[in-house]
């Protein structure tokens, strides 16, 4: 479903999710940091990182190269 919220470029919801007082894009990305991933839950976080970063490359790679 979050994939789903992300196809559309609502500008508050990227606001929330690029903003760095919450780091909610950094706390998305320690789900890769886990030691047993479970496919499905990958594949949930592949469409759901696909529909951001779609929307919002710079700002994605701004945050995964600090």
């Amino acid at each position: 479903m979050a994939s789903e919220i992300f196809l559309y470029d609502i500008p508050s919801i990227y606001q929330a999710i690029f903003s760095s007082s919450n780091n909610l894009l950094e706390y998305f990305f320690t789900f890769v940091n886990t030691k047993y991933l479970n496919d499905t839950a990958a594949g949930y976080f592949y469409k759901a990182f696909n529909s951001i970063f779609n929307k919002r490359p710079k700002e994605v790679f701004a945050l995964t190269l600090n």
